[in-house]
């Protein structure tokens, strides 16, 4: 059960860790991607290859992407370019996450708390009139910070 607090701010009472939904609106960023073999196993295996492509990880923001497409659920691990000519130089495809409006939720400790991440999504599916148009986007902001897109009408 989610509750308004404030104009776009949104508290739902459904976990101990209470998280709070907000509104924004995002930009179109064009990331490096790999697509996840499967959504259980694949996802790790996608990052692990994403991450040993790249000389340094330092300074580099990841994003995860998820989308359904016809019945099936489709997963891309994804990095932020430095520059326009990394797409070709580390042999990465491009995928676009579109601009628009999200309702988003901040998580922290994320890693302790992996398995949340899906409900947290199905919760505000839930409460806000989801965009299936466009994905579910992680922002990976640091190694405690996890921040969750989802796309909204």
């Amino acid at each position: 059960m989610c509750f308004f607090l404030r104009k776009k701010h949104y508290f739902c009472a459904k976990y101990t860790a209470m998280p709070s939904y907000q509104v924004t609106y995002l930009p179109t960023q064009v990331v490096m991607s790999i697509k996840a073999s499967d959504m259980q196993l694949g996802i790790p295996t996608a990052f692990a290859k994403l991450e040993m492509v790249l000389p340094s990880l330092k300074g580099r923001h990841f994003y995860g992407a998820c989308r359904c497409v016809g019945t099936a659920l489709e997963y891309w691990a994804c990095v932020a370019p430095f520059v326009d000519t990394e797409f070709e130089l580390y042999g990465l495809e491009p995928f676009t996450l579109p601009e628009g409006k999200y309702a988003y939720c901040k998580l922290l400790n994320w890693a302790e708390q992996v398995t949340k991440i899906k409900h947290v999504f199905m919760d505000m599916e839930n409460y806000f009139a989801h965009d299936s148009s466009r994905p579910q986007i992680e922002d990976y902001r640091s190694q405690n910070e996890l921040v969750l897109y989802l796309p909204i009408l």
